[in-house]
């Protein structure tokens, strides 16, 4: 993937990390809250009716398996260089 594509999506990600980790969170529990039934969420087209489930898989592939490494390979090259170089 193009590098001028990937840039803004890390340097967003590295400036809102937190907020987004937060926010991962709370999404994780009321998934599993809803799943367990323990909560109802509403009912919300392509979010929370079968087709969700049916698109989960390819997305969590697709994240895991490509976007996220090559995220986290670029956040560490943007990091390096932005970085000073030590003075000898």
């Amino acid at each position: 993937m193009p590098d001028r594509l990937l840039d803004p999506l890390v340097r967003l990600g590295v400036r809102y990390e937190r907020p987004l980790g937060w926010l991962a969170l709370a999404w994780f529990v009321l998934g599993c809250a809803a799943a367990a039934q323990f909560i109802a969420l509403p009912q919300i087209p392509f979010i929370t009716d079968r087709n969700a489930w049916m698109i989960s898989g390819p997305v969590n592939g697709l994240w895991w398996g490509w976007l996220r490494p090559e995220l986290l390979r670029r956040k560490t090259a943007l990091l390096q260089a932005s970085e000073p170089e030590p003075e000898a």
